[in-house]
């Protein structure tokens, strides 16, 4: 499941350029962009739902908790914000400040992917508490839990959005859950799913779900595009019902999917592992054919979007996927990879 979410987190990076660009662009290819968008707007919610589902049954003493994410999340986090807070300096300013560069990493994302990796050092902090909650609760006390992340988190701030792009009626809604959040709800989620998710539809079914609700998205966000004169992404938000449908689909998928054997999928576990390092080096990639650094352009609008789309994502994954293979032949570099 690693596999598809991180393919669907680069895809999307990939396609994001054609969103906002339906009056330069024949109708035909923005649709097409917007689909591949669409497909792949699940990635990260996905993420989140993997950690709850691994995670939040684990009894586990708290200092050791800590530890073992100071390993693993921490270091490669603070190596990588660093180096994006410095490539960043170098092609706005094209010059370095190594400690400007260090007050950025503390201010705020420094580049685009990085705000996942500030989201999940808060959630990994809180996760031993949101342990004691979770195992303690029963089936009932999760849905009604659940229940209560969509309707503050995902149903009523949608309704919002609806009501002021189609009627321009001003939804205010002032009650909210201190402890709770979107990608707490999701998270708990995957932890949901992974203990009572059952298929209950058949899997045609959830697969016509699953694409139906993409097609909806494109549909919706085309025409909230006509209706805004703009981009908008109230259709295409992690908090939007559509994608938390489509995580929800997703999971229970290949949850219930029968894997085959490891000597078969000999490249999957192999991604799987560097996931986590494809995560944070693909923007670098992507960035790097967008700017000619290499003397070409590589991107979605580079030829026909159906064609320019898949070719960047393949060029790009495939690319990240051995800078990431060749850094964790490194005994102790691997850490920033996996």
């Amino acid at each position: 499941m690693r596999v598809l979410a991180i393919a669907m987190v680069v895809m999307l990076h990939v396609a994001a350029p054609v969103r906002d660009q339906l009056e330069n662009m024949a109708t035909a290819n923005w649709l097409a962009g917007a689909f591949l968008d669409a497909l792949a707007r699940c990635g990260v919610p996905l993420f989140v739902m993997i950690s709850g589902a691994l995670l939040l049954p684990k009894e586990e003493e708290i200092g050791a908790f800590y530890r073992k994410r100071v390993s693993k999340i921490l270091i490669p986090f603070l190596f990588w914000a660093y180096f994006y807070a410095l490539y960043t300096n170098w092609h706005t300013l094209k010059e370095f400040n190594p400690i400007d560069a260090i007050w950025d990493v503390f201010a705020g994302p420094t580049f685009y992917q990085m705000w996942f990796m500030y989201m999940i050092v808060g959630l990994y902090l809180v996760t031993p508490f949101l342990r004691i909650m979770v195992q303690h609760m029963t089936k009932k006390h999760l849905e009604w839990f659940l229940g209560l992340f969509f309707l503050f988190f995902v149903a009523i701030p949608h309704l919002s959005r609806e009501l002021s792009t189609w009627f321009e009626i001003d939804l205010r809604f002032g009650f909210g859950i201190p402890v709770l959040d979107v990608y707490v709800g999701y998270f708990v989620l995957g932890h949901y799913l992974d203990r009572y998710g059952k298929i209950s539809w058949g899997t045609g079914r959830l697969w016509m779900a699953f694409f139906g609700s993409t097609i909806v998205l494109v549909l919706g966000s085309y025409a909230v595009y006509r209706k805004s004169g703009g981009y908008n992404p109230m259709f295409v938000l992690n908090e939007s019902p559509l994608v938390l449908l489509q995580a929800y689909i997703l999971f229970l998928l290949f949850k219930q999917r029968k894997l085959r054997s490891e000597k078969e999928n000999w490249l999957f576990p192999k991604i799987a592992l560097l996931s986590f390092g494809i995560y944070l080096v693909h923007p670098l990639i992507i960035d790097v054919f967008e700017r000619r650094y290499l003397g070409f352009q590589l991107n979605a609008r580079t030829t026909e979007t159906i064609m320019a789309i898949p070719l960047t994502f393949l060029v790009c994954f495939s690319l990240s996927f051995v800078v990431c293979w060749l850094l964790y032949q490194l005994p102790y570099i691997r850490k920033i990879v996996a």
